[in-house]
């Protein structure tokens, strides 16, 4: 199923699409599970990520328990987020431990 696929990828783009291409089964399978979640989870999303569509968030919130869910729409923001304002993710993280030990 994957090699018409791999004529027009580099080793590192057939790498990452391997790795990716059975998220959305492995997610849907997941999903039912979704109301036990007992942990906080920040969600990040940059309004314009090419790669993960920024309604991403919105399924998040509508799955997700409230209270442990916390999301952060960047606008300007792509995918690389990560790298390119550290800062929000280092306040996402530190704002989840200290949900944690306040609970």
């Amino acid at each position: 199923g994957y090699f018409p696929v791999r004529l027009f990828l580099s080793a590192g783009l057939w790498r990452a699409y391997r790795e990716l291409a059975p998220l959305r089964r492995q997610l849907k399978a997941m999903l039912p599970q979704w109301p036990n979640l007992r942990v906080p989870v920040a969600l990040i999303q940059g309004l314009d990520d090419d790669q993960v569509d920024p309604r991403t968030a919105d399924f998040a919130e509508a799955h997700l328990p409230a209270g442990l869910l916390r999301v952060r729409r960047v606008a300007g923001a792509g995918h690389w987020i990560l790298w390119q304002q550290p800062r929000i993710i280092v306040d996402a993280i530190l704002a989840m431990l200290r949900q944690t030990r306040s609970s």
